[in-house]
Order: C-alpha cells, then structure tokens, then sequence
C-alpha cells in the first residue's frame, strides 16, 4: 500500500495520526466520478463537522502523495485514525454508504485516550 520511498508531507501525517478521523479523497479535475463525489463529501462535511476531516488530494498536483499510497484510479477514498487506515474504497460510493463507513468504523475522538 505505501511506497516507503517517498515522504509526506508533516501536515498530512499529521492529520492522519489524529484523534479526528480523516477521509483522504484522491481526485483529479478531470475525472468525472470525482466530480459527482464531490457535491457528497460537501454534504458530508456540513453534515459531520468536526466529527470528520475531509483532504482532497488531486493527482495531477500532488503526485508524490499518490505515488506514495499506490493510488492508480480515482476517486480513491482512505479513512484514517490514530494513524491506522481502517477502510479503503476505490470509485464513486453513495453519501447514505460513506456515512455509515464512518459511523461504523471510527470513534468519536473524546473517546480516545
């Protein structure tokens, strides 16, 4: 899955050891079931809050990033928590679905210790 050759960015890694899960979107403009994902993560975000953190990472732009996650279609969503991926979705999805994923499979973040 990681491409242990290439470095991220401290921000991003950062964010992906949070508390906070974090829904990493890889996408690119051209794609066009990256641009009907898009109006959904928008909702989703409304939706959720801070209870989400929602990165998009466009391919074209960022390609050390993609290269480092082995990422070779789009849209390619990661779900991370404290470091740990806990799912990986490649294509469009439903928000009614997304939202289940993430209700199911993170925990809040006042839970953690």
């Amino acid at each position: 899955m990681k491409n242990k050759s290439i470095m991220l960015p401290v921000s991003l890694e950062t964010k992906i050891n949070d508390k906070t899960p974090l829904l990493l979107v890889f996408h690119a403009q051209w794609c066009q079931p990256c641009k009907g994902l898009a109006p959904i993560l928008t909702d989703l975000s409304k939706q959720m809050g801070d209870g989400i953190l929602i990165q998009k990472v466009d391919v074209d732009r960022e390609k050390s990033i993609s290269d480092y996650f082995c990422v070779k279609s789009m849209p390619t969503l990661f779900l991370f928590q404290q470091g740990e991926l806990i799912w990986k979705h490649i294509g469009i999805i439903t928000k009614n679905s997304l939202e289940q994923v993430i209700k199911t499979k993170t925990v809040k973040p006042y839970l953690l210790k």
